[in-house]
């Protein structure tokens, strides 16, 4: 027999009731010895009628990695971390998110709830962190983690939210999200930032909005999708950008997620209601045109509902009542892209007063604005660097270069280094990845890949040595000539798990069962593993396990009996998870166990 570790708990919690359907609220549980790690074993999952948990159509909750850490989705989620409570049965992971220097906000059933259900059986909670910065699945770098007191200073059962006290400052260097009372109307858009299956932080975007009816008996609902171990999520307002309600619930066949208002939970709560913020910034109306300036320039901009618009208007008017609103507009659908973004960062940035005469007049028709006003809605001053385009998006800028415009503006060299990377042969992308490697700007295998590592590398040598004008030939040779690279390289082994629970699905019949990988070599640029595996229907196998990249194929066979079994797959990025099928058409998932 082996000597398998099955880490998996899956349990549906029944705390809550929603239009006389009781709920029956899942979580994804942990052995107790995954408390005080970052990086979790995958579970499996059974779905329900109506769970915590749902996704609405195509699955479209997606990392937050994919944005960049100075996106406003990046820096909203640093104040979002992942809600560790280890209970006396088993580790149970949830979401949960700042609201002050000593208070974070989840889910009751992620607290004292877990000890209200009988189906779980526990008799108490040992233990509660909170997880921050765990941004990336299967990386722990620049994660920090914090104690938290089991005991809550708040909770309500009926509104399922619970207050938790954090031993720390978290805020200090994560920051806080700010709670609304305003009540959502169908159609509005939010977003949704988590950490579902315990894995690293993702935001649910697309298709993210207010059901239509929004409210029903005090909740709110929404089409956002999510995962077991999104409990306890934030619900944000993608233009007031502040938390409207709390995610815990959904219905799968009503196809359609619940969420507690915030409105209900700062009526009730004698601890948040000073962290409420003001509800003017959604309630203000822009003044007639002619009052002042700003309020003309917001009154354009609202009408075009265009980038350039929005961009000449926040420019003029950081400090207008209106500015977050233009802020959020212009993060989310006019990032600034090309020559500003190639550029090395300023120490201070500094925007031109753009007159509202000469925006005004070019405001409608692009065509009829004189060469002088359309460089001034096309470009803003940049601290010693002169006149900076406003981006390559920006309809100014394109009748600008239209018409053969400079404005002033220096150009410098665009680059695009994934693409010159990817262009060269395999040995001389590695050959780059290596000289990077030694210089200290890259940590990962040589593997000539390009992924954020080669990117990020590639970033700091071109800061490091002030070659943001050069070319990407002329970057390659500068980083080549200050290494010796090798002619050529072998594979860097993959290293995975030794032990996996290896559970098969045919025609509905669940197999489970265990596997041992072990006496790993590459042949032939593959990676080579000894396959043992064993199931609950006696069967013993053994074998051999091929991994290249993510992808593998194994073969084996069954000891003492002419029965042989093939099958393939992939494994994740992190190597954490495996899935694939069989040569007689059955799936298969794997994880460390």
């Amino acid at each position: 027999m082996l000597n398998i570790k099955h880490l998996t708990i899956y349990i549906a919690l029944a705390v809550m009731s929603f239009a006389s359907l009781a709920q029956s609220q899942d979580l994804m549980g942990f052995d107790r010895a995954s408390y005080g790690s970052v990086v979790l074993s995958q579970t499996q999952s059974a779905g329900t009628d109506v769970q915590l948990e749902l996704s609405i159509g195509n699955y479209e909750n997606e990392p937050i990695i994919n944005y960049s850490v100075g996106s406003v989705f990046a820096q909203i989620g640093r104040s979002v971390g992942r809600l560790d409570v280890l209970t006396d049965k088993g580790m149970f992971p949830c979401t949960a998110f700042i609201v002050s220097k000593q208070y974070i906000l989840t889910n009751y059933h992620c607290s004292l709830g877990l000890l209200d259900n009988e189906k779980i059986g526990a008799t108490r909670i040992d233990a509660t962190q909170f997880v921050a910065g765990y941004t990336q699945t299967g990386i722990d770098e620049g994660t920090k983690k914090y104690t938290v007191i089991p005991t809550p200073v708040e909770t309500s059962k009926s509104l399922d939210y619970a207050v938790l006290e954090v031993i720390g400052d978290p805020s200090q260097e994560y920051g806080q999200l700010k709670l609304s009372s305003i009540l959502p109307n169908s159609g509005d858009p939010f977003w949704i930032i988590g950490h579902p299956m315990g894995e690293g932080q993702r935001i649910s975007r697309e298709k993210c909005k207010a059901n239509n009816p929004a409210l029903s008996s005090g909740k709110l609902l929404h089409t956002c999708d999510t995962l077991p171990g999104n409990s306890g999520s934030p619900v944000i307002d993608a233009g007031l950008q502040q938390v409207v309600a709390l995610h815990h619930a959904g219905s799968k066949a009503d196809s359609v997620n619940f969420a507690i208002l915030m409105s209900e939970i700062l009526a009730n709560s004698k601890v948040l209601t000073a962290y409420r913020a003001p509800d003017t910034v959604q309630q203000v109306t822009p003044k007639a045109a002619g009052t002042t300036a700003c309020d003309a320039l917001y009154s354009a901009a609202s009408e075009a509902k265009a980038c350039f618009a929005y961009e000449a208007y926040f420019k003029s008017c950081r400090d207008h009542t209106l500015a977050p609103i233009a802020d959020g507009y212009i993060k989310e659908f006019c990032q600034v892209q090309g020559v500003v973004e190639a550029e090395e960062a300023p120490e201070k940035t500094e925007a031109t007063q753009i007159p509202s005469t000469a925006f005004q007049r070019c405001s409608n028709d692009l065509s009829g604005c004189s060469e002088d006003d359309l460089c001034k809605t096309a470009t803003y001053i940049r601290a010693s660097k002169g006149p900076t385009w406003l981006g390559d998006t920006n309809n100014s800028v394109k009748e600008a270069k239209k018409r053969g415009l400079s404005c002033g503006v220096v150009e410098i060299v665009v680059t695009n280094f994934k693409q010159a990377f990817l262009s060269q042969s395999k040995l001389n992308r590695q050959q780059l990845q290596y000289a990077l490697k030694n210089l200290g700007y890259y940590s990962y295998g040589i593997d000539g890949l390009w992924g954020k590592g080669t990117s990020a590398g590639f970033d700091q040598f071109v800061n490091s040595n002030r070659l943001r004008v050069k070319t990407e030939a002329q970057v390659f040779s500068s980083l080549l000539s200050k290494v010796n690279v090798p002619s050529s390289f072998k594979p860097d082994p993959i290293r995975i798990a030794a032990n996996w629970n290896f559970d098969i699905n045919c025609s509905g019949r669940k197999i489970l069962g265990a596997a041992i990988f072990e006496n790993s070599k590459i042949v032939s640029g593959k990676t080579q593993y000894s396959l043992y595996y064993a199931n609950d229907r006696g069967g013993r196998y053994r074998g051999r396990l091929e991994i290249v990249g993510t992808k593998f194929e194994f073969r084996m066979k069954m000891v003492d009996r002419d029965v042989s079994g093939t099958g393939s797959g992939k494994f994740s990025s992190s190597y954490r998870r495996a899935e694939g099928t069989t040569s007689d058409n059955c799936s298969f998932v794997a994880s460390p166990g």
